[in-house]
Order: structure tokens, then C-alpha cells, then sequence
């Protein structure tokens, strides 16, 4: 181990004759396993690897790699022994292996586990081995990332030397039978079906027995089947013709299906939001509507007048956003014109002050910059008296009340305010007044007020003092 990298890769090289020659129960190599050297590690896995890829090992090497894992947490040091455990201990292990193990180890652990060792029968056949994937790994429960047991899934089904196509099928047949279906059983049904293309005929008659079933009430089983139909094309042509007429309208219209058929649908317990792709409809009510010559006839399919009405409006739906498609290619610049039409918006006033901009909320929750409305200009009073259109002045003809006329717009802003709630608290609903703008004008109109007040009060002093004149001389 101390020797450097040149001497462990030398070492390596002849593991597998120097392991045959210790044998698996010599005391040496039984208490490096125990508490290997470190940097021995790969040199004691591949010896392991030779002395159990054909015999049964003994007791006391098993012992030894069990002690060896205890230590160390290591996965790989019990794939060589996995065979020789209980289903239970083997079980219990997969978690950690399945989250650990790179997969050119994860396939030797699915092949120690599959294949015969002597006169040993396999722990598990390869059609069970899919199976405990599938049925005994639960994600949340087992601490396996669902992206692990996914790639672990995959790995079975494009390894054709240890999981050929019966056994494949063999898995998905008993998968079938359980109750409720594995969560990844469709996922599973289409990666077979890539890995495995003469399963076609295996998978349609598989997806009309999921139909007879009901399928589509399972959400997550009901949107992996409508991917295989849209993988499978025509082979699939059967078993959504075979679904009830309203939820094979749902199916394949969507939201342009008719109120009843989806208010049926969802009584028969179809999830809302599923939809097989527009195109792959089109495709199948093309293929009913209209048969090319020689195509083979739809078995076990009984097309009503409802259903054909129903595939023709489809195809109708799909010409009709093909054109869309085909018009906006052709005149990409076409949404823009009302944009580019409109008129840009007006620039702020050079004289509003930076302060004057203030966040708004608006009605989605956003927050959007809105400038505060400049002061309303207030034209300043005569200087001498004001008067009225019968030629008196303006505070006689107005009354006890004539000093709230230059309040008017203030008060309006102020009992509009108030009437609209706390929600527009600062706001005007005139769009004139708003903000720091509001505030102004109200102050404009109480110094209006202050001074027509002034102005009444030297109207009344000017007049006492005519008086004054007119009686003097009488007096004297």
C-alpha cells in the first residue's frame, strides 16, 4: 500500500492468481479484510471479486467483509458476498447500494445476485430482481433519491446479458398485478419499450387490459400511459379508441371539449389537465377518418357517429392552429405592430423632485415606480377688493360659508380618500392628485381661502372708512 501507484496498479494486475493461490481462508488475507491497510482497499476488493465469482465463499470471508463494512460504511465491500445473505439482509442492503455504487459495480451486484454460483440457485431470479426494484424501494421511506433509482431501473433494462427481453416482460406482467401499480411502472413500461422495440405488441395488449381497468382515474399511471401512447403511435390506436367517449373526448380536445363531456369525465374520475399532444390526435383521427390503402384494421374498436364528430372538429382544431403557426412564421413581426404603435410615455417633469417618485403597489402584487402629480398653479388674488356680479364684495355674497370656496378641490381630494378605504389611502381617484401632489394642492387651497378671508376683511375696512368720510362734515 506504502509502494506508490505503480506498485498497487503491478499488484493489481495479479490479484486475481495471487488471491487463487492464498485462498479464501487464509489467516493473512481474512485480517487485512478485517482491517485493511489503507490504499489496499481496491487490491482486497478485486481479490474478493476472484474468490467469489464462482464458489460458494466461507463463513469466515463472509465475516470478515461483514466486519470490513461495519468499519467502514463501504457498499462495495458486500457486493462480492451479496449471494450469500437472506433476500431480507439483501433488501435491506439495496438502499445504500443503490445511492453509493457507481454502475459498472451496481451490475455486478445485479448479476452476483441473478446468476447461478456452483451448485448455488440464484438469490433472485432477474425477472424478481426488477421487481424488488420496483415493489420493495420506496424513495421517501428508504432514502433513496428518486433520480438513483430511476438510473438503477435503467441500468437493468439496457443490461440485455442480464435482463433479456422475457425477463423484461416477465417484471411488467407481475408489476401488473399489484395493487396500487408501482410509481414508476409506466416510466419502466416505455424505457423497456426503447430498450426492447418487439415488445410493441406485448405493450398495446397491455395498455387495453390498464384501460379495462379504469387507468385513468391514477394521475401519475394516467399521464405515463398517455406518453406511451404518444410513443407507440398507431399501435396505440386501439386502446384509446376503447376509453369512454368522454374521456376520449377530454383526452384528446382538452379545453375546447364539450362542457358535458367534461363534466362526465370528471364524474368517471379523469384527472383535469391530461391531454395526449394536439398533433398525436390529429395523427389518430386522421388514421380513423381517413385510411391510407393497406393499413391494417382497428380490432375491438367500435367508431359511434359521436366519435367520428368528435375526431373531425380535432382535426379541425389542428388545421386551424397549423395556419396560426404557418401566418406568424411568415410575418414574425407582426405582433409588434400595436406595440410600435402606441406612443411612448410622456417623460417626468425636469422640476419633479426625486423624492416625488414613490413604489406603489399594484392590483397582481408587483410593485411599480409611479411619479407623483405635480401641484395644481393657484393664481394669486387681487390685490384690492373682489368683487361679485351684482358689485359687491365676494365674502358678502357668499355668506358665513364663502371662505371654504377655495377649499373646494382640497375637500374633495380629502372626502374622496377617505370614502375609498384604507386600501387607496394616499391616492386620488382622479388621477390629478396623488401622493405628494394631493398634499400640495390641498395647501393651495387653504392659503386661496386664507387670502379671499383677507381680502373680505379689507373690502369691509375700506368700506367702514367711505362711511367714516361720508358723516364727517354732517358731524362738524
Amino acid at each position: 500500500a506504502a509502494g506508490g501507484p505503480h506498485l498497487r496498479a503491478a499488484l493489481g494486475s495479479h490479484a486475481g492468481p495471487l488471491a487463487g493461490a492464498l485462498g479464501p481462508s487464509h489467516p493473512a488475507l481474512l485480517a487485512q479484510l478485517r482491517a485493511p491497510v489503507v490504499g489496499s482497499e481496491e487490491l482486497l476488493l478485486t481479490m474478493l471479486h476472484a474468490l467469489t465469482e464462482k464458489d460458494l465463499p466461507p463463513g469466515r470471508l463472509v465475516d470478515a467483509c461483514k466486519a470490513w463494512y461495519a468499519a467502514s460504511g463501504d457498499p462495495r465491500v458486500m457486493v462480492p458476498v451479496a449471494f450469500t445473505l437472506s433476500r431480507r439482509e439483501v433488501i435491506s442492503l439495496l438502499p445504500v447500494m443503490l445511492r453509493s455504487l457507481q454502475p459498472p459495480a451496481l451490475k455486478k451486484l445485479y448479476r452476483s445476485l441473478a446468476s447461478k454460483h456452483g451448485d448455488v440457485e440464484p438469490l433472485f431470479s432477474a425477472s424478481e430482481l426488477l421487481l424488488v426494484l420496483h415493489r420493495d424501494m420506496d424513495p421517501s421511506r428508504d432514502c433513496v433519491p428518486l433520480k438513483s433509482l430511476m438510473a438503477a431501473v435503467d441500468l437493468a433494462l439496457h443490461s440485455p446479458d442480464i435482463f433479456p427481453q422475457p425477463v423484461m416482460l416477465s417484471a411488467i406482467r407481475a408489476m401488473e398485478g399489484l395493487l396500487p401499480l408501482p410509481r414508476m411502472f409506466m416510466r419502466t413500461v416505455i424505457q423497456a419499450l426503447k430498450a426492447a422495440p418487439r415488445l410493441r405488441s406485448d405493450v398495446a395488449q397491455l395498455l387495453e387490459r390498464l384501460v379495462a381497468k379504469q387507468i385513468w382515474t391514477d394521475r401519475d399511471q394516467w399521464r405515463g400511459f398517455l406518453l406511451c401512447a404518444d410513443h407507440m403511435r398507431s399501435d396505440a390506436y386501439t386502446p384509446l379508441l376503447q376509453l369512454p367517449e368522454a374521456v376520449l373526448e377530454v383526452t384528446l380536445l382538452g379545453p375546447a371539449a364539450a362542457e358535458a363531456a367534461r363534466q362526465q369525465a370528471g364524474r368517471m374520475g379523469l384527472p383535469p389537465g391530461c391531454q395526449l399532444p394536439l398533433p398525436s390526435g390529429a395523427r389518430l383521427a386522421a388514421y380513423v377518418l381517413s385510411p391510407a390503402p393497406g393499413q391494417p384494421h382497428l380490432a375491438n374498436v367500435i367508431i359511434t357517429h359521436q366519435v367520428r364528430n368528435m375526431l373531425q372538429r380535432l382535426l379541425q382544431l389542428h388545421r386551424a392552429q397549423e395556419a396560426a403557426a404557418a401566418a406568424a412564421a411568415a410575418n414574425p413581426a407582426a405582433n409588434l405592430v400595436k406595440s410600435e404603435s402606441l406612443p411612448p410615455p410622456p417623460p417626468l417633469p425636469s422640476s419633479t423632485p426625486a423624492g416625488a417618485l414613490k413604489q406603489e403597489p399594484s392590483l397582481g402584487g408587483s410593485t411599480g415606480v409611479v411619479a407623483a402629480s405635480a401641484p395644481l398653479p393657484v393664481a394669486a388674488p387681487p390685490a384690492g377688493p373682489v368683487k361679485t356680479e351684482d358689485g359687491g364684495p365676494a365674502g358678502a355674497a357668499a355668506g358665513p360659508m364663502g371662505h371654504l370656496a377655495g377649499q373646494g378641490q382640497g375637500l374633495g381630494l380629502q372626502q374622496q380618500t377617505s370614502e375609498e378605504g384604507p386600501g387607496t389611502s394616499g391616492r386620488a381617484s382622479t388621477g390629478a392628485g396623488s401622493g405628494p401632489g394631493a398634499a400640495l394642492t390641498v395647501r393651495a387651497g387653504r392659503e386661496a381661502s386664507a387670502a379671499a378671508a383677507a381680502a373680505e376683511q379689507r373690502a369691509a375696512a375700506a368700506s367702514g372708512a367711505r362711511k367714516q368720510e361720508g358723516t364727517g362734515p354732517q358731524a362738524g
